[in-house]
């Protein structure tokens, strides 16, 4: 049976599991497929890799049967194009702040008549000419996700308008940077920042869009409770930290 994409999955409410990527060796990507995870995210916004990267790591997910999602540096039409034309699964978008940004995005994302990416049908998402033309864009049409960041207080005070845009598929809490816009950084756990994924989170579903944040797997069972379905548990490099940590501690203790 045929994969189904991450954006299907999520229509159907499915729970998907995924990890930030951050390493530049595609091995990574092997892993994490080796895994059971979902999905991927590639840190193309606090990591800097070139395209070949990039295309290398999107590769090597796929032969691992791991869908590939890049979060792109901004909101900028050639970086979600090229991230698309590369053969990614989805781009997050990081700080989609008002609706404008939000239609902009859906735009980038997306053929005619639904939005204004430029079009080749010989780039490796079309299967590098293999693919037909209208297959290619009526799958393009079904499987890209489109995930937008809500992790400024604008962002958040703009958030009914941003959720009125239907080409977002789904709504990113980023915590970290939310609550640095909010004067409390890195406190993840004020009531103020608990309260404001809250609302973010029903605001969001109620809107139809499927919602996700970056967690522990602790966390994770009360996150998909509140009704997020697209969880991110954690990111390969602070796995690798932090299981030498604990090991380092129980063999010096």
């Amino acid at each position: 049976m045929e994969r189904q994409s991450i954006r299907q999955r999520l229509r159907k409410n499915e729970l998907v599991l995924g990890a930030f990527l951050k390493s530049a060796d595609p091995c990574m990507a092997e892993i994490l497929g080796c895994s059971g995870l979902d999905f991927f995210v590639l840190d193309n916004e606090h990591v800097a890799l070139d395209k070949e990267k990039i295309t290398n790591i999107i590769r090597a997910g796929q032969l691992y049967g791991i869908a590939p999602v890049i979060r792109v540096m901004k909101n900028e039409q050639t970086n979600i194009l090229q991230a698309l034309d590369a053969g990614a699964e989805g781009v997050q978008v990081p700080n989609i702040d008002t609706p404008e940004q939000a239609k902009e995005l859906q735009g980038y994302a997306h053929y005619q008549p639904v939005g204004v990416r430029g079009f080749s049908p010989n780039v490796r998402a079309a299967r590098y000419g293999a693919e037909g033309i209208h297959d290619y864009i009526q799958r393009s049409l079904e499987e890209t996700l489109v995930v937008a960041h809500i992790e400024t207080k604008e962002g958040y005070e703009n958030l009914d308008g941003i959720l009125a845009v239907e080409g977002i598929d789904a709504i990113f809490i980023g915590p970290m940077d939310l609550s640095q816009s909010f004067g409390i950084v890195g406190d993840t756990k004020n009531p103020i920042l608990t309260e404001c994924v809250a609302d973010i989170t029903a605001r969001s579903l109620a809107a139809g869009k499927a919602v996700g944040t970056v967690c522990s797997a602790a966390e994770a069972g009360r996150y998909a409770e509140m009704g997020m379905r697209y969880l991110l548990i954690g990111n390969d490099q602070g796995a690798v930290l932090n299981h030498f940590k604990t090991a380092v501690k129980q063999v010096r203790g």
